[in-house]
């Protein structure tokens, strides 16, 4: 395959892609938000495991003492390889035929097939992110490649409607009330990081059970009321949730597909318990980190940098066309106990 630039520069068709990747992140894969892109000009990625948990109270001294001594946080250097990540599409023989002389439709094509492959890719790296929110690991077993990465969450950050003989929120009978669940794992969340969490990442299903349990009906709407509705609305249920100090929802209920079928990034009977978008807390517990390609490093691709890039190649049999977007990248957990998983639906 020889590179070709006779439509669109390695450069200009990068930047392109860039911009595609960015609005993506915002509107479609917005696990982002809480493992935001960070570009490296390398192919390993290094950094501290760990956090500061609770924080330990200062004491005070009597005047012309000498200051207490404390500690660092307890953390680990922890660094790897990334792994790469690459989609490319063809245009053949017979469409180039077609488009003969038509440059401009041919560009038109090139870009749309580039943008394609990027959301592709960044469908990846979103699904890398909902297993690394859920499950604290990564496992790579694919196209050859063959990695894993454990980042340490506590036991105590992975829980279930269940925990303590319960039921599940979707059970016809004797099901505690979500309130309930959410109350204690709130408080084990500030008992093991010192803050609340910021949102419950939830679907639309796990919603609806909300907008229908009967403790917040009640809080919503009188028991006494003779006529009691049998759900309340979206807003009511942020603001049940709200009197209790519990964060509002943030509904989450994007798909990728695995061989024609919709899959979900984040299983159904899963909800999260996150730092708030944009917070502090956020920005201490992981990123999503894009390396420097191996493309990159190509005369033709001067000057893009590490992340995300794409080029137009040309082959000579068949005669064809390919568009090719590259990445090499994951996402990493630093503070995994920043993320709290549940299991509210039963997941048979």
């Amino acid at each position: 395959m020889f590179l070709i630039t006779d439509y669109v520069t390695p450069q200009e068709l990068t930047g392109y892609i860039r911009t595609a990747a960015m609005d993506l992140r915002v509107n479609e894969f917005t696990l982002s938000a809480q493992l935001p892109a960070k570009e490296l000009d390398d192919l390993e990625f290094r950094f501290n495991r760990g956090g500061e948990g609770l924080m330990e109270a200062a004491e005070y001294r009597a005047f012309d003492t000498e200051a207490p001594v404390t500690n660092r946080p307890g953390v680990s250097r922890v660094s790897g390889e990334l792994p790469p990540i690459s989609r490319k599409i063809r245009q053949g023989e017979f469409y180039r035929l077609k488009q003969r002389s038509l440059d401009g439709e041919i560009r038109s094509a090139l870009l749309a097939d580039a943008v394609r492959l990027t959301r592709q890719v960044e469908a990846r790296f979103e699904k890398a992110r909902a297993d690394a929110l859920v499950n604290a690991e990564l496992t790579f077993n694919e196209n050859g490649l063959s990695l894993s990465a454990d980042f340490g969450r506590d036991s105590s950050m992975e829980v279930s409607a269940t925990d303590g003989g319960t039921a599940y929120w979707d059970a016809s009978s004797g099901t505690i009330s979500p309130l309930d669940n959410l109350l204690k794992w709130r408080d084990a969340y500030v008992a093991k990081n010192g803050v609340p969490p910021g949102q419950i990442l939830a679907n639309r299903k796990v919603l609806s059970l909300l907008m229908r349990d009967e403790q917040i009906r009640n809080i919503v709407y009188p028991s006494t009321m003779s006529t009691q509705p049998h759900l309340v609305s979206e807003a009511s249920v942020t603001q049940a949730l709200g009197l209790f100090g519990l964060p509002p929802l943030t509904l989450y209920d994007a798909v990728y597909s695995v061989g024609g079928t919709a899959t979900r990034f984040i299983p159904q009977e899963k909800i999260l318990l996150l730092p708030a978008n944009g917070s502090h807390d956020a920005s201490q517990m992981g990123q999503t980190f894009y390396g420097t390609t191996a493309e990159s490093m190509e005369s033709g691709y001067a000057g893009v940098g590490a992340g995300i890039v794409a080029g137009v190649y040309h082959t000579f049999d068949p005669v064809s066309v390919w568009t090719k977007v590259s990445a090499l990248g994951m996402p990493v957990l630093a503070n995994p106990n920043l993320a709290m998983v549940a299991t509210v639906l039963d997941p048979s």
